[in-house]
């Protein structure tokens, strides 16, 4: 799960969990940067795909350079096309969107 910049787990250890399973581990704590590439990964599941607009109502600042470079090259290996505010899935690349995904990870 994901709350509060935290994502976490349940206890792997079936007799620990059933024994509390409201307990949450916290796996790890996102940095800004970490959301800001997390949002663009599910934004480009979408039909609008990654905007500036999206962008910058989220985070208050555009899109940072590291994001835009992946996003360039999505666009240069045509899994993706830029669109009048960012860039979404080519047809193509709807075919082939796990690759794309890929490329935030």
């Amino acid at each position: 799960g994901y709350i509060k910049g935290q994502r976490y787990g349940h206890e792997d250890n079936i007799d620990a969990y059933i024994s509390e399973p409201l307990r949450k581990n916290v796996e790890e704590v996102l940095t800004e940067e970490d959301k800001m590439t997390e949002y663009a990964m599910l934004m480009l599941r979408t039909e609008d795909g990654i905007t500036n607009e999206g962008f910058r109502r989220r985070f208050a600042m555009d899109i940072p350079v590291t994001i835009r470079e992946k996003m360039d090259s999505l666009v240069q290996k045509k899994l993706c096309e830029r669109t009048d505010d960012g860039i979404k899935l080519s047809r193509y690349g709807l075919d082939y969107a796990n690759i794309a995904f890929m490329e935030f990870l």
